[in-house]
């Protein structure tokens, strides 16, 4: 597992949108990315600290949030 602090360079992954379609960083490549990552959105906790995680997050310009977890991408 590979940490990223912040300002640090993350190696190139690929995750599974709601759309089932693939994303990587390259897609997101004019923007800041917020890597936000948890075992599952299934549990409250995660749910909840996510959701209020994005709201403000939504706030900061030129910023993208990515969520990651374990789960399928149905969650």
């Amino acid at each position: 597992m590979a940490t990223v602090t912040s300002g640090g360079t993350a190696a190139d992954f690929t995750l599974t949108g709601k759309d089932l379609k693939d994303a990587g960083l390259e897609d997101f490549a004019s923007k800041r990315k917020v890597l936000n990552i948890m075992p599952s959105l299934e549990t409250p906790v995660c749910a909840k600290s996510t959701k209020v995680f994005n709201e403000k997050a939504a706030a900061l310009p030129g910023t993208v949030v990515l969520v990651g977890s374990a789960d399928l991408p149905f969650a």
